[in-house]
């Protein structure tokens, strides 16, 4: 913009950068900040760059009201002027124009929704994705010193809310990983801890951190946070990791001009992706291949002298045993009525029947089903019962086997009761289905972006899907939540709006950019990631930041 004599342009660029990192720092750690911060930024963004006239004095006598009306006055016309200019070079701006249109698209959704409530809050949730575009692309771009800086205020967000969360899961009771994140969402958290991952290992192999203690201090946090990856136990997380260093790994491996080195590269690739492959084969294999039973050496009755049943059909498998050996109900639910409130016909605080969240328990810590068994318990153990805790080694924080022997086990109830309820990704395909379901019958245009929640209540109830009331949510996949709401045209104006600006900006050389684009499109197959405050501004947030803000100074990933 060009500046005449007698005018001056207002600065505001350093408080926009203090709400930014407020943003940033806030995004795992308190929703009304997030709002706050943005608010703020809109504000500083509008008197950025603004252009003030100087005006001669006027010797006519005027009133106070008068000349303040006036100033008002200049000071509106003024404003009003930024905001055009800033608007031109948001629409000169194909990448950010694009990308907003997703927002745009949820407006034109209103217009066939029959839930106006639902939609305008729908709207309100999912302006990040039109305000944050239009933020960044129309300030000056950040040099690498303010971008480092920013990013180091996000990870030290992120580090607070690692601690909190860690106290809270060694000093409280919990009987899931994930209640120990209390501010977000634990999927959301640990995309967040992911990317902050990649954001210091850029750090420190790029920054080479002139003292010591930098360097340290980064390498102790980027393990802390993978560390606080495995104890919270996010499969989307760990996925979301795993694809980065994948894909990343193979990029760098194709830009390499030695072939050994690139071949060894490669090979290093294929064997980790084995690596795990093979490890999550034989976790499945050792927890439902039963060891064998030679019933003629078995008990037959407890030290009680009562029958033990031997069921090896319809209790199931826990950690490679048979649940239904050695029990004696009858034993049981006297032994565990004398040390328990909780009545051995009732259920468990997570809604399970206590009995059979008894016999997995017990089965899971070698013990028989029985008096003495129930006797061997400890006060936690009873207590963890008690919470729905079905297997003692659930309760291990570092132990990733739990989460596929968690899978595994609802296979097994499925295959044999039909029933998903037991297990977070057999629920997720009853969300598939039902999502699946009100496509078809939608196929063109959705049902629009107020009538999701009218839509999945009536797609359970018509198709009489066996998951519980409160298991009853909505597609947990964004593609799939895409196409219920807006079609199949929705659908593919969506890809496009993800994939043209990062093919037009060349995204894929910028390394801040890969990392995060790669974990919030693997998270989108499995979670409705932009369906939440906090999901949308993630978003939002890094794909401008690093595709229409970029950084300067930044070593992008290039050939070699």
């Amino acid at each position: 913009m060009k500046i005449n004599q007698g005018e001056r342009i207002i600065n505001t660029r350093i408080f926009f950068l203090g709400a930014l990192a407020l943003l940033l720092a806030s995004i795992t750690l308190s929703v009304y900040m997030m709002s706050v911060s943005q608010f703020l930024m809109a504000g500083f963004w509008l008197l950025d760059g603004m252009v003030i006239k100087s005006h001669p004095v006027d010797d006519a006598p005027a009133s106070k009201i008068k000349r303040l009306a006036r100033s008002a006055g200049f000071f509106l016309v003024a404003l009003y002027r930024n905001f055009i200019y800033k608007w031109s070079l948001f629409f000169r701006n194909k990448a950010a124009l694009v990308f907003s249109s997703i927002y745009l698209m949820h407006l034109l959704g209103v217009i066939y929704s029959t839930d106006m409530a639902y939609a305008l809050t729908d709207l309100r949730i999912k302006v990040p994705l039109l305000l944050l575009p239009l933020f960044l692309c129309t300030i000056a771009p950040l040099n690498y010193k303010e971008l480092k800086i920013l990013l180091l205020i996000y990870c030290g967000g992120i580090l607070a809310n690692t601690f909190i969360s860690t106290w809270i899961f060694f000093t409280t009771d919990l009987t899931d990983p994930r209640e120990m994140s209390i501010y977000i969402s634990h999927i959301r958290l640990s995309l967040n801890v992911c990317l902050a991952v990649f954001v210091l290992l850029y750090m420190i192999a790029k920054d080479k951190p002139s003292h010591l203690w930098e360097k340290i201090s980064l390498i102790f946090l980027t393990v802390w946070f993978i560390a606080f990856l495995i104890l919270l136990k996010s499969v989307s997380g760990i996925i979301a990791f795993l694809s980065v260093v994948f894909m990343i790994g193979l990029f760098f491996t194709t830009q390499l001009r030695s072939l050994a080195t690139k071949l060894i590269l490669f090979l290093s690739i294929v064997v980790g992706l084995f690596s795990v492959l093979i490890f999550i084969h034989s976790t499945v294999k050792s927890y439902a291949t039963p060891e064998p039973v030679l019933f003629d050496t078995l008990a037959t009755h407890t030290a009680s002298g009562n029958p033990y049943l031997h069921d090896t059909l319809t209790l199931g498998i826990e950690n490679g045993r048979y649940v239904g050996l050695y029990l004696s109900w009858d034993e049981l639910q006297q032994a565990w009525n004398q040390r328990s409130t909780f009545d051995f016909m009732g259920k468990d605080i997570q809604k399970q029947e206590i009995r059979f969240t008894l016999v997995r328990y017990l089965t899971s810590k070698k013990l028989r089903k029985d008096a003495l068994g129930v006797a061997a318990l400890s006060p936690q153990d009873i207590k963890n019962i008690e919470l729905g805790v079905a297997n003692i080694e659930y309760l291990k924080p570092f132990n990733l086997k739990v989460k596929i022997w968690d899978a595994a086990s609802g296979f097994i109830n499925l295959k044999s009761t039909g029933d998903p309820n037991a297990n977070t990704f057999l629920q997720r395909v009853e969300y598939w289905k039902t999502s699946w379901w009100i496509i078809k019958r939608h196929p063109l245009l959705g049902v629009g972006t107020g009538d999701m929640n009218i839509a999945f209540r009536q797609a359970y109830e018509k198709t009489n899907t066996p998951l519980l009331e409160r298991f009853r949510w909505r597609s947990h996949n964004q593609f799939m939540s895409i196409c219920v709401g807006f079609g199949f045209i929705g659908l593919l104006w969506f890809i496009f709006a993800l994939f043209y600006p990062a093919w037009r900006h060349k995204g894929y050389k910028n390394y801040f950019f890969a990392a995060f684009f790669i974990i919030a499109i693997t998270s989108f197959f499995s979670e409705d990631t932009i369906e939440t405050q906090q999901g949308v501004t993630f978003v939002a947030l890094f794909y401008s930041l690093f595709l229409m803000n970029p950084s300067k100074n930044i070593t992008p990933i290039k050939e070699k």
